[in-house]
């Protein structure tokens, strides 16, 4: 048999009587209600708490009506109590009492609710007794409810459950709750759980687990262990909201409370932490605990924590969310594990929670000193003195104004000598000692004088004076509601207050990273105290009204006989905000475009063409970034999305950091100043012009101001669109909008001269200036008329450059070359016949390197092909030097042709330069065309040409009697590097560290690669002569001048094949390591040494310097075995023949140059180390093998011999 048992808010009691019983501040039933003057009632802690907020002696505002009481003495015992209402409670309590002594008591399994039938399956903490859940929502919605299977499972005593003293023992967690909780949780991205463990498994984001069960007063208390504390021990524990974000630390956000691990710190609902207890570390147990039986009001509880059981400081108090209080556990380092050991209920320490924990928002502050609670601030400094104003401020950083509607006050206490102070908003680098308002990135409203500061120090009229006891506030608000940015420029309302009554709104933009609350004293004495978080419904309709009249005013007064320029329309805007391009090196984020790459060019392309009603538009630039590389403009639709803007053809641009105009080329002129962050640059197109069929005229603004004459350009087919461009990290500009602009000049300069060329001869320039035509006379009987052009801006000086030239014609012949040479080359002279220039014929497809002899290098090229030509210095030389050394390379349809040529940079340095030698060719240049393809391929050839090569020499003595020239001898094959003289002539000096450096008498008189030492070489390697009485070593060649080896030998003791002959071992080379002198050919010469180094008697067989075999404990002679599998474990061929260690396979080493020291390259030429590996002692990784040792790489440094390879064990 069921029962019926009404719940202790019945229909009967719950109409319009139950309305009068609820007081309108806390929203429960009155306890000891007091009347005010206005004949409004409340409860007696209400009212209190209206009075401490007022401050002493200081009226209280009617909550309803507003209207001032003054409480005696400000003590609220003394006001009147509400009589009626008190009978009315009275009157409840008995009714209560005769229903439910009428029925008995029922279970709970059986139990129906009166007034909705339901089953009793919830629990009213605040009634104390059971309910449906329909009662939940319904009559008990402000109470706190609980379900009973979720309390009763591990509390069966859930009716006598009450306080017996002031500390309960800590019961042990039920592992029923805890595998129930298991199944509850909300992961993120950067968090794993198995099992009870919950790891990190991010990178550098946070990574938070909340448990989806709040906080009950039956389970109100949980607990973790540090598992492992990974790199940083960044582990927090805490409570917060149910829509607490899962990647941010507990108590970083607002509706969330925690204690961190690392630094023992409490997080109070923002990113500013406080000293709260000792730090935690690997096995240390933390917990968190909610109570809620406290005295602190409705909808208040105090957090406590503890480490290893032991609670680290008083409660604090806390606003418990709508919806309760989550566990939350937050990890932020690689490697930290926590173990959850489960919930339970434990009751804090201190029953009084401890409500003044110094929690101060005030980051940032100069000058004043903080009273009670933080939130009261006093002026400590020297006020007005001669030499200026001794401002005292304070900021807080943790209470950005950036979501919705946001306002904060300050109750004047004490005004002081002169009342002056300030209240107002700044970004959050602005400076201490100002006020604010008195410079950008600030406003202000000043009660000593009621004006107001915009940015500078002259104020405007703008409200009342206030005085002691007034309550001065300013206010937020976004022109877009809930719009969550903190960019630049975003338009906002703020707004100020005097008494909760709004004075004025002024609409400006936010500064970078937002504005947030600041507060200044000024005079001697001034004391306030600040509140936040105090908007009301009654200041946004007081703030709609007051912005509503300040926009017709506005309307009114916008009359002007003089036209001025249409703002930008935002429809316009937000259409064309979607329809962009956007380059893989940008980001746009709303209608901010940033730079996102690493070294290419960023760009984003407008897919809306210029025409004559949307003719204009403008960026801002919000942060300039490293170097300001910003540049905007009109190009083709088809215009490269890594390009700047004007560097390509049918493309103009006008660049931000050095004020030039690049018109369709990479070479810029000046055109106006340069630009920075805050400026504002724009770009038109008139199309109402006289130039003829298929042209417009360009213009550029800089803040409103046209910067130049337009500039005559051929509009494309597909029509002109906007550009923007960025070329370094931290760029940001913002699209400003579209609009109808007229340039201040309707007629362009159609002369403006943006030819990159500075000399010139036989030829004439068409179009835009990089198109060239020879107009000379061609091969003539007195010789060549050489038409040439060569820029002398475009110094190819630092990185990697290019430039290109496509043959639009090729004439009578096609006699054409594009190379490189000094400043002051001759013109007249073709490049690459005289020193100081290299050249590349596309007629005959030779080189020419500093003379006439040309030498095969690539294909012949014709009408309608792209030849290049290219400089890759080392290292990104900063500037040109006489004698640096550079790779010279030619292109032809984009893809290199050939190899990189190797030259000395000439005094000045290098220059483009192009040559034309039959009639009726013409051609157009194209700076700047460096691409990653052509990157890539030079890398690739570049490891070709370091690779080792082996010459082979001829000792055919007429040869060399046939090529001597006026009793000096040619080096066939051989470059001089300083001149480019080829064949190199007379003695030849040879690098000994270089691996290929060869310099010609004269250069080396100049004291050309000086900083090396060099080998004389006086015939070519390929006519060396030995004397028939001297002994021929066969098959040994010379490590330096790679001739064959005659009369002594000498060997190096330490490289493994390394040998020089008598002259070059007389110059003093390879001096690091000692030689051996070999008079007559051996069969193996480096028997000797290695055997005397191992002891081996036996010089018939190989030996191996420190190898013994592990079968028979004897040097290791002729082929070695060594274990593939075993560390460090030979054997000799007796042993292998004995079939000793037959369970692994072994490798047979016949020689020591044999054995290959793996994961190690060579950093000479790049290859694998066989044999002897010779690492530098003092660089970090640094290897080389034999080969390189020898010919001197490195010698700087001092080299560790190893013989046998390196194994990692474990």
């Amino acid at each position: 048999m069921t029962h019926s048992l009404p719940t202790p808010c019945s229909p009967d009691d719950r109409g319009e009587e139950d309305e009068d019983l609820i007081c309108p501040v806390c929203q429960e039933e009155f306890k000891d209600p007091k009347f005010l003057p206005c004949h409004h009632y409340y409860c007696k802690d209400c009212i209190q708490q209206l009075v401490t907020r007022a401050g002493p002696r200081t009226p209280i505002s009617c909550p309803e009506c507003r209207t001032k009481t003054e409480v005696p003495n400000d003590d609220v015992s003394q006001l009147l109590p509400a009589f009626f209402v008190n009978k009315l409670l009275d009157k409840r309590k008995r009714e209560k009492l005769k229903m439910t002594s009428s029925l008995p008591a029922p279970t709970v399994s059986s139990a129906v609710c009166a007034l909705h039938s339901g089953v009793l399956d919830h629990f009213c903490t605040q009634c104390k007794a059971p309910i449906c859940l329909d009662c939940t929502l319904t009559v008990h919605k402000h109470h706190a409810c609980y379900s009973l299977e979720t309390l009763t499972g591990s509390h069966p005593s859930l009716f006598a459950e009450q306080r017996k003293g002031p500390v309960e023992p800590q019961p042990s967690m039920d592992v029923n709750v805890k595998l129930r909780i298991l199944q509850r949780l909300s992961v993120s991205s950067n968090s794993l759980v198995r099992g009870d463990i919950f790891m990190y498994a991010g990178k550098r984001e946070v990574g938070v687990v909340k448990i989806l069960e709040p906080m009950s007063p039956l389970l109100n208390y949980f607990e973790y262990e540090i598992v492992d504390r990974g790199e940083k021990c960044a582990i927090g524990i805490g409570v917060g909201e149910l829509e607490y974000p899962l990647d941010r630390m507990p108590g970083w956000n607002e509706k969330g409370i925690g204690y961190h691990a690392d630094d023992g710190y409490l997080y109070n609902q923002s990113g500013f932490g406080i000293q709260l207890g000792p730090t935690s570390t690997k096995g240390d147990r933390m917990g968190c605990g909610v109570d809620f039986d406290t005295d602190l009001g409705y909808g208040y509880v105090s957090v406590f924590f503890t480490r290893n059981g032991q609670q680290v400081s008083k409660p604090i108090k806390m606003k418990r969310p709508t919806h309760g209080l989550y566990p939350l556990v937050g990890m932020h380092s690689k490697g930290e594990k926590v173990r959850y050991l489960g919930h339970c209920r434990r009751l804090p320490d201190s029953v009084q929670p401890c409500t003044s924990v110094d929690i101060s928002p005030w980051v940032r502050s100069n000058g004043v000193k903080f009273l009670d609670d933080g939130l009261t601030l006093e002026y400590c400094g020297e006020g007005l003195q001669p030499e200026g104003q001794d401002v005292g401020a304070a900021q807080t950083l943790n209470y950005c104004m950036e979501r919705g509607n946001h306002h904060f006050e300050m109750v004047i206490q004490e005004s002081g000598k002169g009342g002056m102070l300030a209240i107002g908003l700044a970004s959050s680098t602005y400076p201490l000692h100002l006020c604010p308002g008195s410079s950008i990135g600030s406003i202000a409203y000043h009660t000593d004088n009621g004006l107001l500061y915009r940015g500078d120090e002259q104020g405007t009229p703008f409200g009342s004076v206030c005085t002691e006891g007034d309550t001065v506030g300013c206010g937020f608000k976004l022109c877009d509601d809930g719009v969550p940015v903190r960019a630049q420029g975003h338009e906002c309302n703020v707004f100020f207050t005097v008494n909760h009554q709004v004075i004025g709104a002024v609409q400006c933009s936010l500064p970078e990273g937002g504005f947030y609350p600041f507060v200044a004293l000024l005079s001697l004495g001034a004391k306030v105290k600040v509140t936040f978080d105090t908007w009301t419904s009654y200041m946004e309709r007081a703030l709609s009204k007051v912005i509503a009249v300040k926009n017709s005013q506005a309307a009114k007064c916008k009359e002007s006989p003089v036209e001025r320029q249409p703002s930008m329309d935002v429809n316009v805007k937000l259409r064309i905000l979607q329809r962009l391009s956007i380059g893989s090196n940008s980001l746009v984020r709303g209608d901010i475009f940033m730079y996102a790459g690493d070294r290419e060019v960023g760009v984003v392309k407008i897919l809306e063409p210029m025409s004559p009603l949307l003719n204009y538009f403008e960026y801002e630039i919000v942060d300039r970034g490293e170097k300001c590389a910003i540049g905007i403009g009109v190009g083709e639709l088809e215009y490269p999305l890594d390009r700047m803007p004007g560097w390509n053809e049918r493309g103009i641009g006008y660049h931000a950091d050095d004020g030039n105009l690049f018109n369709q080329s990479g070479f810029g002129i000046q055109l106006g100043p340069t630009s920075t962050k805050g400026d504002r640059m724009g770009c038109g197109v008139d199309f109402d012009t006289d130039l003829g069929y298929g042209y417009v005229s360009v213009f550029f603004t800089r803040n409103g101001q046209q910067v130049s004459k337009p500039i005559k350009m051929k509009r494309p087919t597909h029509g002109l669109y906007p550009l923007v461009g960025m070329h370094s990290k931290g760029e940001k500009v913002r699209y400003l909008g579209h609009c109808r602009r007229l340039p201040d000049s309707v007629q362009p300069c159609t002369s403006v001269d943006i030819s990159p060329w500075v000399r010139s001869n036989g030829v004439k320039f068409l179009d835009d200036g990089l198109t060239l035509e020879y107009c000379g006379e061609g091969l003539q009987p007195e010789g060549q008329d050489v038409g040439a052009a060569q820029t002398l801006n475009y110094c190819m000086e630092r990185g990697n450059h290019h430039f290109e030239m496509v043959i639009q014609e090729s004439g009578k012949g096609g006699m054409l070359a594009i190379g490189l040479a000094s400043s002051t080359y001759p013109l007249h002279l073709c490049p690459g016949s005289s020193i100081g220039s290299i050249a590349y014929r596309t007629d005959n497809g030779l080189l020419y390197r500093g003379n006439e002899q040309g030498v095969a290098f690539g294909p012949v090229c014709a009408k309608g092909d792209i030849v290049g030509c290219g400089i890759q210095c080392d290292n990104a030389v900063l500037e040109q030097r006489q004698g640096h050394i550079c790779n010279v390379f030619f292109t032809k349809n984009g893809k290199v042709i050939g190899k990189p040529v190797q030259c000395s940079v000439p005094e000045g340095g290098f220059y483009p330069f192009v040559v034309l030698l039959s009639r009726g060719v013409k051609v157009r240049a194209t700076f700047d065309s460096w691409t990653h393809d052509i990157e890539i391929a030079l890398g690739k050839l570049s490891l070709v040409k370091q690779a080792p090569m082996v010459s082979y020499v001829s000792t055919d003595s007429s040869r060399a009697e046939e090529e001597e020239d006026g009793g000096k001898i040619l080096h066939l094959g051989v470059t001089c590097d300083g001149c480019g003289q080829q064949p190199l002539c007379g003695t030849r000096h040879k690098c000994t560290v270089c691996p290929d450096y060869d310099l010609c008498e004269q250069c080396r008189r100049r004291r050309c690669h000086s900083e090396h030492p060099m080998t004389a070489i006086n015939r070519p390697q390929d006519t060396i002569f030995y004397k028939k009485e001297e002994v021929l070593h066969p098959g040994v060649r010379c490590d330096i001048c790679s001739g064959p080896v005659c009369g002594t030998r000498y060997k190096c003791t330490v490289c493994p094949d390394y040998d020089l002959c008598e002259r070059c071992n007389s110059r003093g080379a390879h001096r690091m390591h000692r030689m051996n002198a070999i008079s007559s050919p051996q069969r193996n010469a480096t028997v000797g040494f290695l055997q005397r180094v191992a002891g081996v008697r036996n010089v018939g067989n190989i030996s191996y310097p420190n190898i013994y075999c592990d079968g028979c404990k004897e040097p290791v002679c002729g082929t070695r075995y060594k274990c593939t599998v075993c560390f460090n474990y030979d054997l000799c061929e007796q042993c292998r023949r004995k079939r000793r260690h037959v369970e692994h396979p072994m490798t047979a080493i016949k020689s020591p140059g044999d054995v290959c020291h793996e994961g190690v390259r060579c950093d000479g030429c790049g290859g694998d180390v066989y044999g002897t590996r010779f690492k530098c002692l003092e660089c970090y990784d640094y290897d080389l093998c034999w080969e390189c040792q020898g010919k001197g790489f490195h010698s700087a440094h001092r080299m560790k011999i190893i013989q046998e390879p390196l194994y990692r064990i474990g």
